[in-house]
């Protein structure tokens, strides 16, 4: 369901103060200010990320959520302001916009025109200070289910009286975290102090370590443990008001999303490992994907679609070649697939969309998802010597060796 691109007249985005040569992002678009660059204005409807950097690679991004709403203008701001911080080396947040202000709005551009400079240099392949991160379509795919609502939810300003004046609502910066993930982050030493006046992000509680309901024993623990369908449920039930449990599986959904987005623009750590704690939550489900087919279709899609836009950044997002950095996820898939087979016997719309992710994944990265491949053989050596091989996974998908099911007696 991509959000619509139709243009609308407002908001203007003005950014005022901002030096030379600094790297902006607007949404998969980016590129270096120029001395006259004051803002953008007519943004298609939908969200829309604003970050920015000292340097293209190396500093840490700040960036700005902000919604474009035409079927209710009222709803929509009608000019942002946000003004760079020399000290902080970031763009902040103008909380007191005065009409007096407008007289730094000359050098305003259009997002379309950036659009437009993005798709030639693309297809020119040519050096340029405008980067091609993807089209304006690819962005609306990416955040279809990205919401006001979700985005008040994920986004909590920090309660210290020490926050800096850029940590304002819906803000995110590269090293943001969820309690869950701070003492866990690469490379920062004292992440706790270090991340008290950061924005902190309010991620949907996911334990697969744990993932039965309360009260729950033998049988019924180790099925939750192999099916997250249950876990899925109620965490459904948890975003959901009203007992609409649709307002929930579409949090989910636009989590997962938002997740990604700030991997692909900010290289935030936690975003990442939250991505992989909600596919792991869905990718583990069985009883579900008969139940509640479509939604695991939409699942598919809009996963297919970030795979799709994994290598606009710069190196790519992951070395999908490698079978160390991605195991994961095609463990993830093989699993999921061999549940969708055995319910809907590869068939109907899951079954389609599961085949274009494998048929993107093959011909993108050499992957194969399907279990019918070779784990364990004999290879002959050219001495003449024969040597039993296997892959590093088998035991684990086979639960023989380390992953083989212990009996214990309670006799």
């Amino acid at each position: 369901m991509a959000s619509s691109t139709r243009l609308h007249s407002e908001p203007t985005l003005v950014l005022q103060a901002l030096p030379p040569k600094i790297f902006v992002g607007i949404d998969l678009f980016s590129f270096t200010s120029s001395p006259s660059f004051r803002g953008l204005t007519t943004f298609p409807s939908g969200p829309h990320f604003i970050y920015t950097g000292t340097d293209a690679s190396l500093s840490i991004r700040h960036g700005y959520w902000f919604q474009i709403n035409p079927s209710s203008p009222a709803t929509s701001p009608e000019r942002l302001v946000y003004r760079w911080n020399t000290d902080l080396e970031c763009l902040e947040q103008v909380q007191d916009v005065r009409d007096s202000d407008r007289a730094s709005e000359p050098g305003l551009i259009s997002y379309s025109d950036i659009a437009a400079a993005s798709s030639r240099q693309y297809e020119n392949d040519r050096s340029s200070d405008v980067g091609a991160g993807g089209t304006v379509q690819q962005w609306a795919d990416l955040t279809s289910y990205v919401t006001q609502g979700l985005l008040d939810r994920l986004l909590v300003p920090s309660s210290s009286p020490n926050r800096p004046v850029y940590a304002a609502p819906h803000h995110i910066s590269s090293v943001s975290s969820a309690a869950v993930d701070v003492e866990h982050i690469p490379g920062l030493s004292s992440s706790e102090s270090q991340l008290e006046n950061e924005s902190s992000l309010n991620f949907l509680p996911i334990d697969l370590k744990r993932t039965w309901r309360d009260g729950a024993i033998g049988r019924e623990r180790t099925e939750s443990v192999l099916d997250t369908s249950w876990y899925l449920s109620h965490l459904m039930d948890s975003l959901s008001t009203n007992g609409d449990r649709k307002l929930g599986a579409a949090q989910i959904l636009g989590e997962l999303q938002f997740c990604f987005v700030a991997v692909l623009t900010l290289a935030n750590w936690s975003c990442l490992q939250q991505w992989k704690r909600v596919l792991g939550l869905l990718l583990r489900c069985r009883k579900a994907v008969g139940e509640i087919e479509g939604y695991f279709v939409e699942v598919l899609r809009v996963l297919r679609l970030q795979m799709e836009c994994c290598e606009a950044v710069e190196g790519g997002l992951f070395e999908f070649k490698e079978e160390g950095s991605t195991g994961w996820l095609r463990s993830l898939l093989s699993g999921f697939k061999e549940g969708v087979d055995q319910v809907h016997e590869g068939k109907g719309p899951l079954g389609e969309e599961i085949e274009k992710l494998e048929v993107f994944m093959k011909e993108t990265y050499g992957w194969e998802v399907s279990r019918n491949i070779l784990k364990r053989g004999l290879l002959d050596l050219e001495d003449g010597e024969r040597v039993e091989m296997d892959m590093n996974s088998a035991d684990e998908e086979d639960e023989t060796g380390d992953y083989a099911p212990v009996i214990v007696d309670l006799g």
